[in-house]
């Protein structure tokens, strides 16, 4: 999902317990140990284009649209995001 936000004016936050993550290694991140990401929230262009929340549940996404379907079923195959479903406003 990083990947397809990733721009100029695009920024990302994390809550959780990094260690069993990638983003453990970099240098300067916190040594902590758990279940990893629990929360995760991209912006782009000052509109938050993707959410996950209480451990990505299905329930708990929330997508705007901008990126093809194809990455949220990816995102699904390799069990990084439970579920979703489309809806509309």
């Amino acid at each position: 999902m990083m990947k397809a936000f990733a721009a100029d004016g695009s920024w990302i936050s994390f809550e959780g317990y990094l260690s069993n993550t990638g983003l453990f290694g970099m240098e300067g991140s916190p040594h902590a140990a758990d279940k990893g990401i629990i929360h995760a929230q991209i912006e782009s262009q000052g509109v938050i284009a993707f959410a996950a929340y209480d451990n990505f549940h299905r329930d708990c996404v929330l997508v705007t649209g901008r990126e093809p379907r194809s990455v949220l079923d990816d995102l699904v195959t390799a069990r990084d995001l439970w579920d979703y479903a489309a809806t509309t406003k």
